[in-house]
């Protein structure tokens, strides 16, 4: 891309969109699982597990698997995505790696306030990894 594309990019993505409406979450939450529900999904097993409290999900290749885990964090932030959104890219990453994944859900409830997110998944979660994960 060229710079002057660049420039005009980047115009066109700070002026924004002329208009724009802001939508119940719930309502953003129905069009992005619709949106990526468009992504294949390859062929692997899933299985619920909780760590550290927090619901996420085991993502294993029906083959063999290599030794060593991928702690995946969805993407769609702290309020529209979820294991389930991103499991086209997580059992993506499984079966070209080899390596089992873990998808965190780290969706907060709408009741939420959002300068608190940024402290909640994380931290709440690493300490307990190496205590509270067990190989299956």
């Amino acid at each position: 891309m060229s710079r002057k594309q660049r420039k005009a990019v980047d115009a066109l993505l700070r002026k924004g969109s002329s208009g724009f409406a802001p939508q119940p979450v719930e309502e953003m939450r129905k069009k992005f699982t619709a949106l990526m529900g468009l992504f294949p999904i390859p062929d692997a097993r899933t299985r619920e597990i909780q760590i550290a409290n927090r619901p996420a999900v085991l993502v294993e290749s029906n083959g063999e698997n290599r030794p060593g885990t991928i702690l995946y964090f969805h993407g769609g932030s702290f309020s529209l995505g979820s294991p389930q959104t991103a499991m086209g890219l997580t059992a993506s990453l499984v079966t070209r790696t080899g390596f089992r994944a873990i998808s965190l859900d780290y969706r907060l409830p709408l009741s939420t306030r959002f300068r608190r997110q940024s402290r909640i998944a994380l931290p709440r979660t690493a300490p307990c990894w190496k205590t509270e994960w067990t190989q299956p």
